[in-house]
């Protein structure tokens, strides 16, 4: 874009604010506050976070060609200060780019590179040299240093799937990427975070910005909800310099640029979609494939050229004589691929069983009782007649698989993997059960979460007792829940401290695993599930599912 950026008079890509400094201290870096410093010497107007003054295409195009008029290069310099843009960008002859619009602002860099690492800056006093102020919002180093060894603590109880391992973010914080601050913040900080601060305000306006981060990432957006999420980051930013900066002058370096670039994404999703079109995750990730071909220093581009062409023979020779198979260690394993240690069952085309198996496994007399409990409530009738008639083998199987979804292991498998040395506990599952009410018109889904302790494969009988469920086969999941009176995780903060007794339920019922944090005397659920599929208009709100906050 060739424009200013960070610490310039006119620093923003989508409007043209311009920058306060802090005059009494002879700054020369520029700050993008919405209220002015309340200091007679400070002149420049407020701003309304709803109206900014936004750049336009035709505004951009016409400042280039004021720049070109330029004679000398003070007056080119003055007039680049003055609105930020330094020259031609460098995709200057891609006619159809709207200078205004076709750089939204990134949110792996805007929120997890910038913004979650400054509130943690401030929350333990280490932002610029800066106290509290009039407020109270920063948090005693030995509760910092809890929060530190809770989250490495919750690494064993948070499925690999979910995030990579994370370190202590008091001591280890140097170790956080991007990655580990998007979970951190999003799904730790609310849970671990809970009842730390000494007045409640800042936590609650900490969990407003996570709410706009998921609602940002969400696969699909309406009309609505877009602008829910352009009121909601103006409301946070004024709050957030009413608890940070405090209008003082002193206090500006806490308006950095990546806050102020918060109120133009709701805007960006207009134009550009979800958040997670175009965000940077894939050019990292991709960066760091073609980093196995640096071998040289005085000749890096080689190498990286040789990275790029035989990955492109790779591909080509596959689709040319079908080698899907034979290169698949090479690329990522579709969802749908079933493989030699795993069973698709006709009647369940949307679970995989896999290893390890017991083809033999005889129930005990405990877990038939459960099952002719759960058959009861299936098909009627007497819980001992259904359980006499039960098969005496039941295969067991030690792990699950969604398809396009979540693997999950059992508590049988996590006993074996403990064995071998596997640390990370993806044993605990949400599970949803809908109970049909007495007219019937309006069936009540119930979510609960517990430990998957088996999954048991009973083939039924022809024997008329089991009505519509004879001569058919049956994934069976016994579950150990937890008590979390039926509360959602996905909407809110969901703990428990005690277990219930083991139920039978479906594998149907499983709609994916979870994990778990352990802080303040209690055990709270991580629950990251994801509903939404497509990018709509709002026009066909019947058909839009969405990822719950």
């Amino acid at each position: 874009m060739n424009i200013k950026g960070h610490n310039g008079y006119s620093p923003c890509r989508s409007c043209d604010i311009k920058g306060v400094r802090m005059i009494g201290a002879g700054g020369t870096n520029y700050y993008t506050p919405l209220t002015t410093p309340h200091q007679p010497r400070q002149t420049r107007p407020s701003l309304d976070p709803l109206s900014l003054p936004l750049r336009t295409n035709a505004r951009f195009i016409r400042v280039l060609e004021d720049l070109d008029l330029c004679v000398t290069k003070h007056q080119r310099d003055l007039l680049s200060k003055e609105h930020g843009i330094r020259g031609e960008p460098s995709l200057v002859r891609v006619s159809s780019l709207d200078y205004a619009t076709c750089a939204p602002w990134e949110w792996m860099h805007l929120f997890l590179e910038n913004i979650a690492p400054m509130l943690v800056d401030l929350w333990t006093g280490r932002f610029k040299g800066l106290d509290e102020g009039t407020e109270e919002y920063e948090l005693a180093p030995h509760i910092w240093e809890e929060i530190g060894q809770e989250t490495a603590a919750a690494v064993r109880d948070i499925p690999a799937a979910f995030v990579r391992a994370l370190g202590n973010i008091a001591s280890e914080r140097s170790s956080f990427t991007a990655e580990a601050w998007g979970f951190w913040f999003m799904y730790l900080a609310p849970i671990l975070l809970q009842n730390r601060f000494r007045r409640r305000k800042y936590y609650m306006h900490m969990c407003k910005l996570v709410s706009l981060m998921k609602t940002s990432i969400k696969l699909e957006l309406s009309v609505e909800e877009i602008d829910g999420l352009e009121q909601g980051f103006a409301e946070w930013v004024q709050e957030y310099e009413r608890y940070y900066y405090q209008y003082d002058e002193a206090r500006l370096p806490v308006c950095t640029l990546p806050v102020h670039g918060c109120l133009h994404v709701a805007n960006d999703l207009r134009m550009s979609g979800p958040a997670w079109v175009h965000w940077t995750f894939y050019v990292e990730r991709y960066c760091l494939f073609l980093k196995t071909g640096l071998r040289s220093r005085r000749n890096p581009w080689s190498g990286l050229s040789r990275v790029i062409l035989f990955s492109s023979y790779l591909s080509q020779l596959s689709v040319k004589f079908d080698l899907s198979d034979e290169l698949e260690s090479f690329s990522m394993r579709r969802g749908q691929d079933i493989l030699a240690n795993e069973k698709l069952f006709e009647s369940y085309p949307d679970l995989v069983l896999r290893t390890p198996c017991r083809s033999d496994h005889v129930p005990d007399e405990d877990t038939r009782r459960r099952i002719g409990v759960y058959l009861v409530q299936i098909v009627g009738g007497r819980r001992s007649d259904l359980a006499t008639y039960l098969p005496r083998v039941m295969p067991l199987w030690g792990k699950l698989r969604i398809i396009n979804g979540d693997s999950i292991r059992s508590k049988y498998s996590m006993s074996r993997a403990a064995r071998s040395g596997s640390s990370r506990n993806n044993s605990f599952v949400r599970f949803e059960v809908t109970y049909a009410t007495a007219d019937e018109s309006h069936p009540i889904n119930t979510v609960g979460y517990g430990q998957l302790d088996a999954i048991l494969v009973c083939k039924l009988g022809h024997n008329k007792i089991y009505r519509h469920l004879c001569a058919t086969e049956l994934i069976l999941a016994l579950i150990t829940p937890c008590k979390t009176n039926g509360k959602d995780a996905s909407e809110s903060i969901v703990g428990y401290k005690e277990l219930a007794a083991q139920v039978v339920t479906d594998a149907r019922n499983i709609t994916g695993v979870v994990g778990r944090v352990q802080t303040q005397g209690g055990t709270f659920i991580i629950d990251r599930s994801v509903k939404a599929t497509a990018f709509s208009d709002g026009r066909e709100s019947d058909t839009t599912n969405s990822d719950s906050d």
